[in-house]
């Protein structure tokens, strides 16, 4: 995530996109009323700079009318391999994969049928920790466009597995 999306977010009434990446591309949306509620399309792990996370802790806690909280100066640190949903989810011409890892690591990361069956590799090799991005264009290794259905992406870290569903539209 880069600093010029975070400089775009603004406070704002009703429900309405707040944290815009790309033309029409909403990552966060805020909700007034009896509750307000901040919902973020992307693991906060992804915001890798130390910067940027409080930025959006400070913008965040701003549009709930907070100036501050005791304690709160970055996110979490990162507890464990991760997998995001694929975005978009369903798709017809690509999606987003992110991940995450907790440190350094060797990393297959792998779309595979409903039969466990590998079509394509999407990264194998040596990865530094925090969070990657990568996108699938719905093809196999042979650059063949895959039919509409449901594919698996597995991430795997040495003992670790996560996988998550992706469905294909055409």
């Amino acid at each position: 995530m880069s600093a010029e999306v975070l400089a775009e977010v603004q406070p704002s009434y009703g429900s309405v996109g707040c944290l815009v990446g790309q033309p029409d591309q909403e990552f966060g949306v805020r909700y007034e009323g009896e509750h307000q509620v901040l919902f973020f399309g992307f693991g906060l792990d992804a915001v890798t700079s130390e910067l940027q996370q409080q930025r959006l802790l400070r913008r965040s806690l701003a549009w709930f009318g907070q100036t501050g909280a005791a304690g709160i100066t970055s996110f979490p640190p990162i507890s464990g391999l991760r997998l995001s949903t694929p975005s978009a989810n369903p798709f017809r011409a690509r999606t987003e994969i992110v991940f995450t890892l907790p440190a350094s690591a060797e990393i297959d990361l792998a779309v595979r049928d409903v039969t466990g069956r590998r079509l394509a590799t999407l990264i194998h090799g040596r990865c530094g920790s925090g969070a990657h991005h990568t996108r699938w264009g719905g093809n196999r290794a042979d650059g063949t466009p895959v039919p509409p259905g449901i594919y698996w992406v597995r991430l795997t870290a040495g003992d670790q597995r996560r996988s998550r569903r992706a469905l294909v539209l055409r």
